[in-house]
């Protein structure tokens, strides 16, 4: 929300989060299948992925995103 991180998602079953001032991973969740979505929520307190065996996951993002 405040354009400091970007969200990448991987057939590798990750999602990396990207600090964007240094360009380094900040932090890596997995999903535990290949991931082909991700959503964060307005507010920036929650991210969904969604995986090519049709889960989804619901992430706690406030420690990155909250402003």
């Amino acid at each position: 929300p405040q354009g400091d991180f970007l969200l990448s998602s991987s057939l590798d079953h990750t999602i990396r989060l990207w600090s964007l001032p240094d360009g380094v991973s900040a932090q890596v969740f997995d999903h535990g299948a290949p991931v082909h979505s991700v959503c964060v929520s307005p507010d920036g307190r929650w991210m969904v992925t969604g995986a090519e065996d049709a889960s989804m996951k619901i992430w706690d993002t406030s420690p990155y995103f909250s402003s």
